[in-house]
């Protein structure tokens, strides 16, 4: 009887712990990938943005990242604010996502 209920117990805290998970950001789809020398440093960097597709208001991300001389990228700035959302209170802001060139 005792080991019914210790696995009950058991079963019902992984069932409350697996409720409380929530994605925070799921910036899943890419919608621009462009390249080009942004500091000037003769290394080509990159622009991405990517899109929320959870979110009701469909938030845009914009990363920047700069190439190393290792040959790596290093995210040199990440924000959602800089590209208004897709939808502002549930409303089509009809603007388009911008392309950025060098």
């Amino acid at each position: 009887m005792k080991k019914i209920i210790v696995l009950i117990l058991a079963f019902t805290q992984t069932i409350v712990y697996a409720q409380q998970k929530k994605v925070k950001d799921n910036f899943n789809v890419q919608i621009r990938l462009e390249k080009g020398d942004l500091n000037k440093d003769g290394l080509i960097d990159k622009t991405v943005i990517m899109m929320d597709t959870i979110d009701t208001a469909v938030p845009l991300r914009l990363q920047i990242f700069f190439l190393q001389p290792n040959k790596k990228f290093k995210m040199a700035f990440s924000s959602t604010d800089v590209i208004e959302p897709q939808y502002v209170n549930g409303v089509h802001t009809k603007n388009t996502i911008p392309y950025f060139f060098y």
